[in-house]
Parts: C-alpha cells; sequence; structure tokens
C-alpha cells in the first residue's frame, strides 16, 4: 500500500542529503580560494610594498669599537623613473645611506631588482629578493648570497602578521631582513668585523 509518511521522510533526508553535500561544496571551494589568495602573486609581493609616497621610518641602534650609537632613519619612494637599461624603477630615498636606491618589481617573475649602475652587465641590475624561494633557498647574486631563513607568523603593532626573513651574506658580514605582509620591511639586523646594528620600524 501506498504510504505518504514513509515517501515523505524518504524526501526529506534525500532533501537533507543534499543540503549537506551543497554545504560541503562551498567549504571546499571557500578554503581553496582562500588558499589561492595566501598563495597568488599579488599576496606574496604584499611583503614588499613599492608605491609613490610609501614611507618606513626605523630608530637604529648600533655597536662600533665599542661605542654605542642611536639614530633615526627613513626610506621613502620618491617617483619614477626610467634608467639607461630602457627599465622604470622606484626612486627611494634612504636615509641612512644618504642616497637614492632604484627598485623595480618583476610581477611575472616576483623578484625585486636593484639597478646597479657598476655591473658588467646590459641590464645592470641584481635581484634584491625572490619570492619563488622556500625556506631554506639560497639565491647567489653578483654580490649577496641570499637565504630565505624563515616564513611564519609574528606579533607587531598589537596584531599578528605574516613574516618572512631573508639573511644576506658577503664573506663573514652580511645583514638579515624581516618583511611583514601589507607592511614591508619592519626590522633589519646587520653585522661586520667589530660592527653589529640593529633597526626596528617605527611607523609607515
Amino acid at each position: 500500500a501506498f504510504n505518504i509518511n514513509k515517501c515523505i521522510s524518504v524526501f526529506t533526508f534525500q532533501k537533507t542529503k543534499i543540503g549537506i553535500i551543497f554545504i560541503i561544496l562551498i567549504l571546499i571551494i571557500s578554503l581553496s580560494n582562500n588558499y589561492y589568495a595566501q598563495n597568488s602573486s599579488d599576496s606574496l609581493l604584499s611583503f614588499y610594498p613599492l608605491q609613490i609616497g610609501d614611507q618606513w621610518i626605523y630608530d637604529e641602534l648600533s655597536i662600533s669599537d665599542n661605542e654605542i650609537e642611536t639614530h633615526r632613519w627613513k626610506l621613502e619612494v620618491i617617483k619614477d623613473t626610467l634608467m639607461p637599461n630602457n627599465k622604470v624603477y622606484k626612486i627611494i630615498d634612504n636615509s641612512f645611506s644618504a642616497n637614492f636606491v632604484f627598485e623595480r618589481v618583476d610581477t611575472t617573475q616576483l623578484r625585486i631588482y636593484e639597478y646597479n649602475s657598476s655591473m658588467d652587465s646590459t641590464d645592470f641590475e641584481d635581484v634584491k629578493l625572490d619570492f619563488n624561494q622556500s625556506p631554506g633557498d639560497t639565491l647567489q647574486t653578483s654580490f649577496w648570497t641570499i637565504i630565505f631563513e624563515s616564513d611564519s607568523t609574528i606579533e607587531y603593532f598589537g596584531e599578528t602578521h605574516l613574516s618572512r626573513t631573508y639573511g644576506h651574506l658577503y664573506g663573514l658580514a652580511g645583514y638579515r631582513d624581516n618583511y611583514i605582509k601589507n607592511v614591508g620591511l619592519y626590522k633589519v639586523t646587520s653585522a661586520g668585523d667589530f660592527f653589529t646594528s640593529e633597526s626596528n620600524l617605527k611607523g609607515a
């Protein structure tokens, strides 16, 4: 005999089953999109903002020949410029070295390049950072050995941030730079013969 209650129960079960499957699919798509966003080109390059008007202010503590000094320095992206190798760079005013540096972002290669007129090359530029590296990877440039040391999270400015740390070595000297996502360089430590220093970001 036809049982209407049994029929309704089966229909309700099938409807609930379809609903659960739909929710699971939505969750999978959401997680996939989130994973893509965390690992997309824009996400990786956001560790190194380089827009006109960007500024970073640091306080440095240095020790040289047993003398301790402190001072404040600033990085500021001034404008674009076309260099002799026919590539466009950002001009960065670096008050630490009282000099201008020229850097560009290659969104295709996921690299940061720095112009260097002293290089024996038609491009006259060198890699400063390579976001294709995995933790532990080493990159040899014309001057530095760059090591991608860690990819982690840190507490900074009272919030949790994604962080990346790179070491730049040349013989027994070198420096370590630390970046946080959407902010950029937040800490630099350097060491050489009878010299150490540490700079920390105070505002950006």
